[in-house]
């Protein structure tokens, strides 16, 4: 089975969520949020998680009566389709499956599906914002939230010139000491590993 992205989510932050001297419609610092969250969100993503709503289409073979959908959480079913021996795709009545556990259901006795057919899933996954109690998955864990921007600052600072330097040396003033990248670095990225590490998926 592949996964890929029909509709991808909207940012997750916007740049007046980062601190900084930046305006808060800054096209660097949402381009920095971008690929920050790109690194865990989705099909792409380490956490193998699907952050913001997007919608998803798994496709391959279908072969048993109850496929669990990757990349949680799953918020709804939008259409499965199976291509028939023919070669002729076909939509399925949605009275034929149901969304069950964080995956798809078929209706039982469902032939094609023992026969492997080849078909497609799409979904829409995320943390819509909606209560759990009222059918949502709820919203966007504050600690990815803060990881992201824990990330945007990281790479804020990696363009910063002088943060290579340990120490400049200046005639007749003294010296000035700045952090060290790597060392600085390291303590930011096992902060977001920390901050996510329990809600990643492992791959099976």
């Amino acid at each position: 089975m592949t996964v890929v992205v029909i509709t991808p989510p909207a940012p997750l932050l916007s740049p007046a969520d980062i601190p900084g001297p930046h305006a808060a419609d800054d096209a660097t610092v949402a381009a920095l949020i971008q690929a920050a969250t790109e690194q865990i969100d989705g099909p792409d993503g380490w956490l193998r998680r699907a952050i913001g709503p997007q919608v998803l289409e798994m496709r391959g073979y279908f072969g048993r009566e109850y496929l669990q959908l990757p990349y949680p959480p799953l918020i709804e079913i939008v259409e499965v389709a199976h291509t028939a021996a023919d070669g002729v795709e076909h939509l399925l009545d949605p009275t034929e499956y149901q969304k069950r556990d964080g995956g798809l259901s078929f209706k039982p006795g469902a032939g094609w599906v023992r026969s492997h057919v080849c078909g497609r899933i799409r979904y829409r996954a995320g943390f819509d914002g909606r209560s759990p109690a009222d059918g949502g998955t709820g919203p966007v864990p504050e600690r990815v939230r803060q990881a992201v921007v824990l990330a945007v600052r990281q790479l804020q600072a990696a363009g910063v010139e002088n943060l290579f330097l340990r120490s400049e040396e200046i005639e007749g003033v003294g010296s000035t000491q700045y952090v060290v990248s790597e060392a600085a670095g390291a303590v930011i990225t096992r902060a977001i590993d920390g901050l996510l590490s329990g809600l990643r998926i492992p791959r099976v």
